[in-house]
């Protein structure tokens, strides 16, 4: 049976191997809204047995699910107000990203000194999971598939915004923007927020990125109207408030900055009617990040490494990766470090 299949034209099986293992998977659910913006993904319906039929088809098979699929990928980012340069606040976010095959909460803080750190939180609710150690992690999708990868989406649903910008702790009174420094030292902690998100797993989702393809979506949590009940307090303008979603919109492209790093070509539009308005801002905030933005090679190396802890580890939970915790030593609120940490000493490298 396999051979008379295999006679038929390559064209002819490819259009039947479409029929099986090609999924269509937003990123944002259908039609997005708040309340649903965070739903799991939808199982793929794909029909994988004909994976299992020769090598040919097999080879056959699996070029066109890795090659034609576009593959979704979820970012979240919670954090502090934004427009807050590193001087004024903790700069803390949180950020949760959600693959086919991963799922992973991290959160970057600065300590006194102002150095950067992120952890990875384990708050993960029902199991029953299984832990797999560090060397046994089968990377996914699995390296002989990865150069046929050609193209993912990404969706950022950024809800740091909580207000229409900082106030003065003492009087309430609104700080004017401008008068706060905003300079490259700032502006290189805003890059930083997706960095260890795209060095440490992204960029190695896809072996050969020159010939793949990324299409990201940013869809803030609002734009600022005129008729918000801060805008009508402060007695804002309507030039007044357009300037603030300008810098907004401006910081926003600077968090999804690290996404268009990678060599492959990319796409970066605004889930929104001001995506017209927004297009020449969005190319002046990206240039300016190109040309300004330097990390050191610590911070790279830091990017780079994705170390545990003693008594956490990778596990799989409902077919996922996710990080996990020895919960008979530590309580649910335990955090590790993980992008960016210390390595761990080889008499604590064991997996428990």
């Amino acid at each position: 049976m396999a051979s008379t299949f295999l006679n038929v034209p390559l064209e002819i099986r490819n259009q039947i191997y479409e029929y099986l293992v090609i999924f269509n998977i937003s990123p944002t659910p259908d039609p997005p809204s708040k309340e649903s913006y965070w739903v799991p993904f939808n199982t793929p319906s794909l029909n994988l047995s004909i994976l299992r039929v020769n090598k040919q088809v097999h080879e056959e098979a699996s070029t066109v699910l890795y090659s034609q699929n576009v593959f979704p990928i979820r970012l979240k980012i919670i954090g502090t107000d934004f427009c807050k340069p590193i001087e004024n606040c903790n700069s803390h976010f949180s950020v949760t990203y959600q693959t086919l095959w991963e799922d992973v909460h991290y959160r970057r803080t600065f300590g006194e000194d102002q150095t950067v750190k992120y952890t990875t939180e384990v708050s993960r609710g029902n199991y029953p999971f299984t832990r797999i150690k560090k060397d046994e992690v089968i990377q996914i999708p699995s390296p002989q598939y990865q150069h046929l990868i050609r193209r993912a989406k990404i969706a950022i649903y950024d809800l740091r915004v909580t207000a229409f910008g900082p106030s003065d702790p003492n009087t309430g009174e609104p700080i004017d923007n401008d008068t706060l420094p905003r300079d490259a030292t700032w502006r290189k902690s805003v890059t930083s927020i997706l960095m260890p998100f795209v060095r440490a797993r992204l960029r190695n989702i896809i072996s050969e990125w020159e010939k793949a393809s990324l299409d990201i979506e940013m869809l803030p949590a609002f734009l600022h109207p005129t008729s918000h009940p801060d805008a009508l307090a402060r007695n804002l303008t309507e030039k007044e408030v357009d300037a603030l979603n300008v810098k907004y919109l401006k910081e926003l492209t600077y968090t999804a900055w690290p996404l268009t790093t990678l060599p492959g070509r990319y796409s970066l539009r605004l889930d929104h009617p001001a995506e017209r308005r927004f297009r020449d801002i969005k190319k002046d905030a990206l240039r300016e990040c190109d040309d300004e933005v330097v990390f050191e090679k610590e911070e790279e190396e830091g990017f780079d490494e994705m170390n545990l802890e003693n008594s956490y580890s990778w596990a799989i939970e409902h077919g996922k990766l996710v990080i996990a915790g020895d919960w008979h030593q530590y309580p649910r609120s335990r955090k590790i470090c993980c992008f960016g940490g210390p390595r761990p000493r080889p008499q604590d490298s064991k997996s428990t």
